[in-house]
């Protein structure tokens, strides 16, 4: 190997042995039922299994979340960084701090927050509706301030001359920041969305804590649930492997879309 590519080794080893090799591991665990005192080869049985249980209803509630969190989001961190660009830097920062409050408190400490909330307000969400848009709630209002925060920092980057220049031409603030500001920062705005469809497909703990019910659960919560609380590890590498693969489908699909 040539010296320049010698830098890659640590880079590879990592991936080697912390994803491509449980790859394979939860790959052949599939096609076993096995609680690891027991092993017994069933084949294609679990995902027969997974598809003949509430696995496709997990993934219904997957795109809802996906509808739900990561777009919502994207859309008012725009508005948002977009609004505090004029700002000074000390008024900018408080506005931030504020904004990021909710995500500065522990997962237990917020679930609790809005359990209580739900027993105040008598919801029930037991129910896809409104259980599902009720924790993709929670959950947005907890990430929509780191997703302010990284837009903010990219306005930041942003040449101030092309602003004196604008202005020089006449234009307002809110031109200059649809015209100048928002189209250098869509690219992190994009990166930003492939990281929060990634977060909302595999979110489980807020609805573990808040609604842990067959009719709000996700791909993951299932996986989890399957394999960690009922010992049906087989079936949930199957279930691992397909949310894997929706995942990598939806986010090839973002490309496209974008580059279209």
């Amino acid at each position: 190997m040539k010296s320049s590519n010698s830098y890659a080794i640590p880079a590879v080893a990592f991936m080697t042995l912390f994803v491509f090799v449980p790859a394979v591991l939860i790959l052949i665990l599939s096609l076993f039922k096995t609680n690891f005192l027991s092993w017994e080869f069933v084949g294609l049985n679990n995902y027969v299994k997974m598809f003949n249980n509430s696995f496709p209803k997990a993934i219904g509630n997957s795109m809802l979340y996906l509808l739900f969190i990561p777009v919502p989001g994207s859309i008012i961190g725009i508005f948002l960084a977009l609004s505090m660009a004029d700002l000074n830097k000390k008024h900018r920062n408080k506005l931030i701090f504020l904004f990021m409050l909710p995500s500065f408190a522990a997962g237990l400490i917020v679930s609790q927050f809005w359990k209580w909330i739900i027993k105040l307000t008598h919801l029930d969400v037991s129910y896809q509706f409104p259980g599902v848009p009720f924790i993709a709630l929670t959950i947005l209002i907890g990430t929509v301030g780191m997703q302010t925060l990284f837009l903010s920092t990219a306005i930041q980057g942003i040449d101030p001359s092309q602003y004196e220049a604008a202005k020089v031409d006449g234009a307002t603030w809110w031109q200059i920041k649809f015209r100048i500001i928002l189209p250098q920062i869509v690219k992190t705005a994009s990166i930003i969305l492939l990281f929060g469809i990634v977060g909302a497909l595999q979110v489980w703990e807020t609805i573990y804590m808040i609604a842990p019910f067959e009719s709000t659960a996700s791909m993951m919560y299932r996986v989890i649930a399957d394999g960690f609380f009922f010992g049906k590890y087989g079936l949930a590498s199957a279930e691992c492997l397909v949310m894997a693969l929706i995942i990598v489908l939806i986010t090839q699909v973002k490309n496209r879309v974008e580059k279209a």
